[in-house]
């Protein structure tokens, strides 16, 4: 077919061109647009049936080719893409894990501070009940010798209250253990101690010990500005009114009381 193309395209020519020839010659030009339309004629069947040389099923097989390269590679994209989806939900599991790890490792140190915390909170109330307690016991010292429990002291209040609630010290021997009444009309079992000077006083304790007689105690704590006749307590004091402790701590010989 390709040949009748070729062989109408030589006849289209040489006709057009003998046409020419006439026409400058003023000749008839009749066989020669006879010979131009074969020509024609010729190129336009042979230009018809040539596309007529491939077979359908050659076609056929060259779309279902393309089809199926298309459809590959949409498989191939789909797969690259799942594979993206894939790296990118292990990249955040990952994450996500070592987010969940360093929130729990946050947590116990969160946990141990709080624990070092209270720790140190009850290590530091601890502390800070021994240190009131070593005031007091360095203030009623002081006050022990600033105001010495000697023949003629006076430990109690008269007019004012110069007394109540001064820290005080006391050491001795304990002579007498009386229920003595309080202010409030409450009896209450006072240890009466004598010091080295001969001075009588009445020692309430914080509450129960188990103290007796001649025992040696150290007593620190506040005076109640209280007067109590040594009469009225049946011993034999250095002064006729003795003040009264209420003691805070107490050391029988050498060992606090608890």
């Amino acid at each position: 077919m390709l040949l009748l193309i070729l062989f109408g395209i030589f006849i289209f020519m040489f006709s057009f061109i003998t046409m020419i020839v006439f026409l400058l010659k003023k000749k008839k030009l009749v066989k020669t647009n006879i010979g131009m339309a074969v020509g024609l004629l010729m190129f336009l069947i042979g230009f018809y049936m040539f596309p007529g040389d491939v077979p359908n099923e050659e076609i056929s097989k060259s779309s279902e080719e393309v089809k199926t390269i298309t459809k590959e590679e949409n498989i191939e994209k789909k797969e690259q893409e799942d594979k993206i989806v894939i790296k990118t939900a292990i990249k955040d599991n990952k994450k996500i894990k070592k987010e969940v790890k360093e929130i729990e490792k946050s947590s116990t140190k969160t946990k141990e501070s709080e624990k070092t915390v209270a720790g140190s909170s009850s290590l530091s109330t601890s502390d800070d009940n021994a240190q009131k307690q070593l005031d007091y016991q360095l203030k009623g010292e002081e006050n022990a010798l600033k105001y010495p429990a000697v023949q003629g002291a006076i430990l109690y209040d008269k007019n004012e209250a110069k007394y109540q609630g001064m820290d005080y010290y006391f050491i001795g021997k304990v002579v007498k253990i009386k229920p003595i009444e309080d202010l409030q009309h409450n009896f209450k079992d006072a240890y009466l101690v004598k010091n080295e000077d001969g001075y009588i006083i009445a020692i309430f304790p914080p509450w129960g010990m188990n103290i007796s007689e001649n025992d040696n105690i150290e007593a620190w704590g506040m005076l109640s500005g209280d007067g109590y006749s040594s009469k009225d307590l049946g011993v034999d004091n250095v002064v006729g009114l003795t003040g009264a402790l209420n003691a805070l701590s107490i050391s029988v010989d050498g060992e606090i009381q608890y």
